[in-house]
């Protein structure tokens, strides 16, 4: 079975990882150029390339609002350091880890924006990507 992810952030790279393990194939469909999600940080302000608008909830000196104990996955976790509370950039590094540990960037298309998803009449999915 073909199966879509959209998002290459904590969620996206999370779910790629356990349904290549139980032996689906997927693709992921990353509107940005990288990896991250929410962690990654940008002072662009207006229109994106697609013409939505640029949207961050991050701040440079962003720290996590959780210890790090608990945003790591159970069998990786995020690397020792002295600090619980890390910053943003710490934690866009760990996900950048955890796709290359499980080698999740082939199965990522980096800038495609995923327009659109409605179910077709033979139990699958269409997906109009930009």
């Amino acid at each position: 079975m073909k199966v879509a992810v959209i998002g290459a952030g904590t969620s996206g790279l999370c779910t790629a990882r356990h349904l290549l393990v139980e032996g689906f194939t997927c693709v992921v469909f990353e509107r940005n150029s990288e990896i991250g999600g929410t962690w990654i940080y940008t002072e662009k302000t207006g229109l994106d390339e697609y013409g939505l608008p640029i949207h961050t909830s991050m701040y440079k000196s962003l720290r996590t609002n959780l210890p790090k104990e608990a945003m790591g996955f159970p069998d990786f976790p995020i690397p020792e350091q002295s600090q619980s509370y890390i910053p943003a950039k710490d934690i866009l590094n760990f996900l950048n880890l955890y796709a290359d540990h499980f080698q999740l960037r082939q199965h990522i298309k980096f800038s495609h924006y995923v327009e659109l998803v409605k179910p077709t009449d033979n139990e699958k999915w269409e997906i109009k990507v930009k």
